[in-house]
C-alpha cells in the first residue's frame, strides 16, 4: 500500500510538472502591437487594430496594444508575449536610437519574433533628424536584411523579378505602376524572400519588399494591401498577401 501510495504521488508530481511545462508552452500566444495613435477611438482606425487583429485572432493569438508615448515596455515581464507587431504611419518618434536597442534586446535576448509592416518608425525623430543607416542595420540585420536608404520614387520601369504566388495577390492583384519603394537587400540565404523588385537599367537595384527569417518578418510600405475608393469617397483595403499564411510564417 505505501509503494503504491508513492508511485501515485510520483505519478501526480510527473503530471503535474508535465502540465506546468505545457502551460507555459501553450500559453504564449499574446502579440504585443506598439502603436502611436493619441486615444483608443484613433487606434480603432489603425492598420494594425482593423487589418492585422482579425488574422491574427484566427490564427490563435490575442492582442495586447501599448501605446509608444507610454514608454517602452519591460519585456522581462511579459513572458506571455510570443511576438511584437508594429505597424506605424508616421516614420519617426522619439530617441529611435533607444527604441531600436529595445527591439534588439526583444529579439535577441527575450527571443521575441519581431514583424514590421510599412514604416519601421526609427528612421527619424521628432525633429525629422534621420537615424543613421548603420545604426537602423543594427536592428534589420536580425531579419536578414539591409536597408540601402535608396528610394524609388518612379516606378513605371520596375519589374518583378520573383514572386511567391502562394502567398501574393490575395484580394487585390499587384499592378503597374508599383507604389513608391525603397531598395532592402537580402544579406544571407535564411532570408525567404516573397516579393522582389527590380530595375532592368540600373545595375544592383533588387529590391526585397517582402521578407522572413526566423526572428521575424518585413514588409516595406505599400505592399502589404491595396487601399479603393468608392464612387461614393468610402474607401476599402484590400490585402495584397494572404495575411493568414504571412503572420503563420513571420510569427
Amino acid at each position: 500500500l505505501v509503494c503504491l501510495l508513492l508511485f501515485s504521488s510520483q505519478v501526480l508530481s510527473t503530471e503535474k510538472a508535465s502540465n506546468k511545462k505545457q502551460v507555459s508552452q501553450y500559453l504564449k500566444r499574446t502579440i504585443l502591437v506598439i502603436h502611436q495613435s493619441q486615444s483608443d477611438i484613433e487606434l480603432i482606425y489603425t492598420d494594425a487594430h482593423s487589418m492585422a487583429q482579425m488574422p491574427l485572432n484566427h490564427l490563435g493569438y490575442k492582442i495586447k496594444y501599448h501605446r509608444l508615448q507610454d514608454g517602452l515596455p519591460d519585456l522581462s515581464q511579459m513572458p506571455h508575449v510570443h511576438g511584437i507587431l508594429t505597424w506605424f504611419l508616421a516614420n519617426q518618434m522619439k530617441n529611435p536610437e533607444v527604441y531600436i536597442k529595445w527591439a534588439i534586446n526583444a529579439i535577441s535576448k527575450h527571443k521575441k519574433k519581431f514583424v514590421v509592416i510599412g514604416n519601421p518608425g526609427f528612421e527619424n525623430d521628432l525633429k525629422d533628424k534621420a537615424t543613421p543607416v548603420a545604426i537602423s542595420n543594427q536592428f534589420w540585420k536580425y531579419l536578414g536584411i539591409s536597408d540601402t536608404r535608396q528610394y524609388y520614387k518612379i516606378t513605371y520601369d520596375t519589374k518583378v523579378s520573383h514572386i511567391d504566388e502562394s502567398l501574393m495577390n490575395y484580394e487585390h492583384r499587384l499592378s503597374s505602376p508599383l507604389p513608391n519603394y525603397k531598395q532592402i537587400k537580402k544579406i544571407n540565404d535564411n532570408t525567404k524572400s516573397y516579393l522582389s523588385l527590380t530595375k532592368p537599367d540600373f545595375q544592383d537595384s533588387t529590391s526585397h519588399v517582402i521578407t522572413s527569417n526566423k526572428n521575424g518578418a518585413y514588409i516595406v510600405s505599400g505592399f502589404s494591401h491595396f487601399t479603393q475608393e468608392s464612387k461614393e469617397g468610402n474607401f476599402k483595403k484590400l490585402w495584397y498577401i494572404n495575411p493568414f499564411k504571412f503572420f503563420q510564417r513571420a510569427f
